[in-house]
């Protein structure tokens, strides 16, 4: 048998087939353009990730009629909002190096303890509770398109999840950069979420790293992992003994 492991990137998604010998038997890279277009403002189109991802997959499927199993490895703290019905993206996606809500910060400096407390990552425009505040600030269709439950915010992992699979889903490691997560319980903090005013039914369901995220490109091939780069390197590493969390889909 052999298993698809995407790794997406900042600059560029890579493909490998591997063989369960951990043998590389194929692997391609595509790379996609990072926008600027203003000073702090680092963005995606994240149909030309997803196009990619597509056109790789389906590179694989001519070489090798026996996949086991796929995993995607991922950017970190890169958030979008999208329609929940047809998928379509209705922002860029906003990188983990995007700072345009930085001016949110002394806001919610006041809450920075319990942030950090709830969270263990610190208040920064990087993650997704800023990046959410700042958008549908300035957006008045998005907001109301959210109070309506038809949008999605987060990550970009979970909008590639919707596009691969038909199912939108965040996995614990992406949702611990949103400043939305309580780390310790491996749930959505309803603190956090009420601090940055993000309606639940706007976010993906919580998964465990290792999940049923279902099935890639009407195929039969399961997509079985989505996880943060670091953390997959960090396992690549040997670096983690104890086990992830379970799914849990409440707050706290």
């Amino acid at each position: 048998m052999n298993y698809i492991i995407i790794d997406q990137g900042t600059s560029s998604t890579k493909i490998f087939l591997f063989n369960n010998k951990g043998t590389i038997l194929y692997k391609n890279k595509i790379k996609h353009k990072i926008n600027t277009p203003k000073p702090f403002n680092i963005e995606f189109d994240p149909l030309e990730i997803v196009s990619a991802i597509k056109k790789l997959i389906f590179e694989v499927l001519k070489i090798s009629k026996s996949i086991n199993s796929a995993g995607l490895a991922i950017q970190r703290s890169t958030f979008l909002f999208w329609e929940k019905t047809t998928k379509k993206a209705l922002t860029p996606a906003i990188s983990w190096q995007d700072s345009r809500a930085g001016h949110l910060l002394k806001e919610f400096d006041k809450n920075k303890k319990q942030i950090w407390e709830k969270t263990f990552t610190p208040l920064t425009p990087h993650f997704g509770g800023p990046k959410f505040v700042h958008i549908i600030r300035k957006n008045a269709s998005l907001k109301q398109a959210i109070k309506k439950g038809d949008v999605y915010f987060g990550p970009i992992s979970a909008y590639i999840v919707h596009s691969l699979t038909g199912q939108a889903f965040i996995d614990q490691s992406i949702a611990s950069r949103s400043l939305l997560f309580n780390i310790k319980k491996g749930k959505w903090s309803k603190y956090l979420l009420d601090l940055f005013d993000v309606p639940l039914k706007c976010l993906p369901p919580i998964t465990p790293v290792q999940f049923k995220f279902g099935n890639i490109l009407k195929t039969k091939i399961p997509l079985s992992i989505v996880i943060g780069d670091q953390q997959a390197a960090l396992i690549g590493q040997g670096g983690v003994k104890k086990k992830y969390l379970g799914a849990n889909l409440g707050t706290s």
